[in-house]
């Protein structure tokens, strides 16, 4: 049986071509919307259903907001991870300008969920640590990335972190001779803007410059305009679409940000229920508290040297490096001379949640028989950190009870003293947020002692 008459080639045409949106409002709504002399009369009822009509065809199928929210975390990490990979060919840059890039990087791999691979070595001159790098990115840790950020986030994440990356690698491969290089990178910068949508405006002067051979400087200067540009068109300073409804339900970061596990799998401890075990989980909760209050302390100028001394001397112990104080953009947050003091706390929590404090329990976590470290670690932070933002974290109960409670038994710990912690972000009073921390300081010690 055919519902649907078949429409005469030329009234087709018709409706594309001969009367514009009109002619399609005509086909497509009801009569009662078109009485009245229909849509030629320019009435201001008319006027406002024509104006609905081309919202609706304007309205987008997807949140428009959080694709440009991933994208923009795709680029930051993976233009970041560029320069690094760029610092490394080179091999000119000191050891703090390489940790500040590499803290930037370790920050924001946890936007997209990812673990950056160790890097090339720097050992060798600078032609190996380029071949290094390409190996590195062809078919090495670096490619195995890329198709891990393309699974979880799909084919135009992936292409927006080729594009970053190869605009780093050209930095270092560029010739002005126009040799091979220069025109295989060209090619995959083409084809990865295409494949991530990135306008062909942007692209434009770089492969002029290629194409012409500009010297060395003007290309990098280049590769840089560039990188801005399509920062700015990632953050939608370019196009008037604007999401039609704003997105319910998202997390704002400090709730994102405490609910992301610091590691993807927790290594098993070989006892996991013994005293001991619970003896070295209280030591460790106790760790975590600790790096806490002193990131706190060093982000308002007050002395922590005691506690920081401690902190250094537990980390040597366990063979991992203590990181240093820095925050977002690997800035460091305890000169008090820079920024104001909310600022610095603000640096301070991110160096908590998504900085050196998760790296360090990462480190801790691998040492053999030592697994529990990591969460323990981490339940301390995050246990400090609820009781510092009660007013943010009371109104996300639902996730933060099912965070504590994964930490919980990840921990081994009894249901009562999950729920103790649970307690922290649901009591009002200042004081007695810091009492409950403090009890569940010396609870977990005890469990170890029975």
């Amino acid at each position: 049986m055919q519902l649907i008459p078949k429409l005469p080639f030329v009234f087709c045409l018709s409706l594309l071509f001969a009367g514009g949106e009109a002619s399609l409002a005509q086909a497509v709504l009801p009569q009662s919307v078109l009485a009245k002399g229909g849509l030629a009369q320019r009435g201001s009822a008319e006027k406002n259903k024509m104006d609905a009509f081309n919202r609706a065809i304007a309205k987008p199928f997807y949140d428009v907001e959080a694709c440009r929210t991933q994208d923009r975390a795709v680029w930051a990490y993976g233009w970041n991870f560029a320069l690094l990979t760029a610092l490394q060919c080179t091999g000119k840059a000191s050891e703090e300008v390489m940790n500040k890039q590499i803290q930037a990087v370790r920050q924001l791999e946890r936007g997209l969920g990812v673990v950056t691979p160790d890097l090339f070595s720097r050992a060798g001159n600078k032609v190996q640590r380029t071949v290094a790098a390409v190996l590195y990115f062809s078919k090495g840790p670096g490619y195995r990335l890329s198709r891990e950020i393309s699974k979880k986030l799909g084919y135009r994440s992936g292409a927006l972190f080729e594009f970053a990356i190869k605009s780093g690698l050209l930095m270092v491969l560029y010739s002005e001779k126009g040799d091979l290089s220069n025109q295989s990178l060209l090619k995959a910068l083409e084809r990865s803007s295409l494949v991530a949508g990135i306008p062909d405006r942007l692209v434009d002067p770089l492969r002029k410059g290629i194409q012409s051979r500009l010297p060395y400087k003007e290309v990098k200067n280049r590769v840089f305009s560039q990188a801005a540009k399509i920062k700015t068109f990632l953050r939608g300073k370019e196009t008037t679409l604007r999401p039609v409804v704003k997105s319910v339900g998202l997390l704002p970061a400090l709730v994102r940000d405490f609910v992301t596990p610091f590691l993807k799998v927790y290594p098993k401890s070989k006892d996991p229920e013994s005293k001991n075990a619970f003896r070295f989980r209280g030591n460790m909760f106790s760790f975590g508290i600790d790096l806490s209050l002193v990131s706190f302390q060093r982000a308002q100028g007050k002395d922590a040297s005691a506690k920081l001394k401690k902190l250094r001397a537990i980390s040597k112990v366990f063979g991992v490096k203590f990181p240093p104080f820095v925050g977002i953009g690997g800035k460091a947050f305890d000169d008090p001379r820079k920024g104001t003091g909310t600022m610095r706390s603000l640096q301070a929590t991110t160096f908590l949640l998504k900085g050196g404090a998760p790296q360090l329990a990462r480190a801790m976590g691998k040492r053999k028989g030592l697994g529990h470290a990591a969460a323990a670690v981490e339940l301390g932070i995050k246990a400090f950190l609820a009781s510092r933002y009660q007013n943010v974290y009371k109104n996300h109960l639902d996730r933060m009870d099912r965070e504590f409670e994964r930490l919980g038994r990840k921990l081994y710990l009894p249901s009562r003293t999950i729920v103790k912690f649970q307690g922290i972000y649901r009591e009002k009073d200042a004081r007695k947020r810091a009492g409950i921390v403090i009890g569940l300081m010396r609870e977990l010690k005890e469990m170890g002692a029975k």
